[in-house]
C-alpha cells in the first residue's frame, strides 16, 4: 500500500523538534532547521511558498513565545510574492587611486573614488604608524570614525558623507599597528567630471582618468535538477565571506535539506550528490579533500584555499548587468590585499547579500558570487557587509583564496537559479601600482 508524502506534516513535524530544543536563558537561536527543511520543500514542489512560510512564522512565533528561541526574533523582510522590477542603474565613474596620504597618526591610502548618479563614495584604509595611534585618532571628534566627514569637489560643492561597512583589523602587512577599512558614502553626489576630491585628511587629484567598463554577458547555466541546484547553491550561500580574513565561514549544514529532499522523492537515497555536498559542506580547511574528486568549480576553488600572498591594490570595475533572473548586479571597485580580495556591488531590486543568522524566508533571491580568472583558477565570494532597502542593496563581497598576481584577467561570476552574469575584469600590472 502506498502512502503519499504529506509535506505539510512533515514541516510540522520538523517545526515540533525546534519547540523541544532546550536554548540556554539569554541566548538566541535561529529556526534554520524548519527554515531550511520549508525551502527543500518548496524546491522540490512538493508544498507552495505560501504554505511553508505560514508554518514557518507559525514555529517561529511559538519558540519566542515559549523560550526556545532566547527572545525576541528578529525579522527579514519577506521574499515570497513576485519579484518587483528593478530599478535602472547607470555605470558610475570609477578612479582606481591606490594614493597615500600621510598624517599624524599614520598613513590614509585612498584605494578608489566612485563618482555616482546616486553617490559619491569613497574606499580607504587607514594604517597606523604606532600601537594606538589609530585608535586615538578614531575616538576623537572629527575623527575618521565620526559620523559625519566632508568631501568637496572641483566645482565647490560639498557633501556630507558617512562611513558605510568596514571596521577595525589587524596590520595586514601594510601597517605596523591596527587597521581600519572602509567607505565614505554622500547621500547626494559629487559631479562626476570633478578632477579632485577634497577630504579632511588632504585632496586626491583624479585628473581626466576614467575606468574603462567591463565587458559582461549573461549566460544560462547548464542543465540541473532543481535539488541538485539547491544543494549547491546552498554550499554557496551559507559561506559568509570578511575580508580581509582567513576562511569564508564554518562548515555548512545541508542535512536538513537533504532529509526533505530525499522524503519528498526529489533526491534518492543514494543520489552520489549527496555525499559530494556533505564532503563539500565539511571542509573548511584546506588539503582535507581530493580535489580530482569533486566537481568544478570547487576542485579548483578547495584545492587553492589557504593561498595568501595575493597583490595590494585596487581595480576600477564599473559594471552594470542586463537583469538576471529578474535582478541587475552592478560592480564598481574591486580591491585585492594578501589574504583574498573583494568587490563592492549593489543589486536592483534589493536582495540578501549573504547569510543572514535570522533570515526566515523559504524563498532565496540571494547571489551567489564566484570568480574565474584567465589562469583557471576559482574563486568563491561571501557578504562581508551589505545594507539598503527594497530597490537597491549594496555591499561587500570578500572573495577567497588570494588572486593569483600572475593572472591578467578575472571574471566575475555573480549567479542566481538558471543564469549568471560574467564580468570580465582586465587586471593591472600590480607591480606599477604603489
Amino acid at each position: 500500500m502506498s502512502v503519499t508524502f504529506d509535506a505539510e506534516l512533515y514541516l510540522r513535524m520538523a517545526g515540533e523538534r525546534a519547540l523541544l530544543t532546550s536554548v540556554p536563558p539569554g541566548h538566541w537561536q535561529p529556526d534554520g532547521a524548519i527554515t531550511e527543511t520549508a525551502a527543500a520543500l518548496v524546491v522540490a514542489d512538493a508544498l507552495d511558498a505560501e504554505t511553508a512560510q505560514t508554518v514557518v512564522d507559525e514555529y517561529s512565533l511559538a519558540r519566542s513565545i515559549r523560550g526556545n528561541g532566547g527572545g525576541h526574533v528578529p525579522r527579514w523582510p519577506r521574499h515570497t510574492g513576485p519579484m518587483p522590477a528593478p530599478v535602472p542603474m547607470t555605470p558610475p565613474r570609477v578612479v582606481a587611486c591606490n594614493r597615500d596620504l600621510d598624517q599624524s597618526w599614520g598613513r590614509l591610502r585612498v584605494h578608489s573614488v566612485v563618482l555616482g548618479d546616486r553617490a559619491t563614495s569613497v574606499a580607504f584604509s587607514a594604517f597606523e604608524s604606532s600601537p594606538g595611534a589609530l585608535m586615538q585618532r578614531m575616538s576623537a571628534q572629527g575623527g575618521l570614525a565620526a559620523p559625519q566627514v566632508s568631501l568637496t569637489d572641483d566645482r565647490g560643492r560639498t557633501e556630507t558623507a558617512h562611513v558605510q561597512g568596514g571596521g577595525v583589523m589587524g596590520g595586514a602587512g601594510l601597517g605596523q599597528g591596527a587597521t581600519f577599512q572602509g567607505r565614505l558614502t554622500t547621500m547626494s553626489p559629487l559631479s562626476r567630471t570633478t578632477r579632485w576630491v577634497e577630504l579632511p585628511e588632504g585632496r586626491i587629484e583624479l585628473g581626466d582618468e576614467c575606468a574603462p567598463q567591463a565587458t559582461v554577458r549573461v549566460e544560462s547555466l547548464p542543465p540541473a535538477s532543481p535539488a541538485n541546484r539547491y544543494l549547491f547553491r546552498r554550499l554557496v550561500g551559507a559561506r559568509q565571506g570578511f575580508f580581509p580574513g582567513q576562511f569564508p565561514g564554518p562548515p555548512v549544514s545541508i542535512e536538513h535539506a537533504v532529509a526533505a529532499l530525499v522524503a519528498a522523492g526529489a533526491l534518492a537515497p543514494d543520489e552520489p550528490v549527496i555525499d559530494t555536498v556533505r564532503a563539500i559542506a565539511s571542509d573548511k580547511h584546506p588539503g582535507t579533500l581530493a580535489p580530482g574528486s569533486l566537481p568544478s568549480p570547487w576542485a579548483s576553488y578547495l584545492s587553492r584555499l589557504g593561498v595568501q600572498g595575493g597583490p595590494d591594490g585596487a581595480v576600477a570595475v564599473a559594471a552594470v548587468t542586463p537583469p538576471i533572473d529578474g535582478i541587475i548586479v552592478a560592480v564598481d571597485t574591486l580591491l585585492s590585499a594578501g589574504t583574498g580580495f573583494g568587490v563592492h556591488a549593489a543589486t536592483s531590486p534589493g536582495t540578501l547579500f549573504g547569510p543572514v543568522p535570522y533570515d526566515m524566508s523559504v524563498k532565496d533571491p540571494r547571489v551567489a558570487w564566484w570568480a574565474e580568472d584567465n589562469l583557471g583558477n576559482h574563486y568563491l565570494g561571501g557578504s562581508g557587509g551589505w545594507g539598503g532597502g527594497p530597490d537597491v542593496t549594496e555591499g561587500t563581497v570578500g572573495f577567497f583564496p588570494a588572486l593569483d598576481a600572475s593572472a591578467t584577467e578575472l571574471h566575475l561570476q555573480p549567479t542566481l537559479t538558471t543564469e549568471r552574469a560574467v564580468i570580465t575584469v582586465r587586471l593591472p600590472d600590480w607591480e606599477t601600482i604603489t
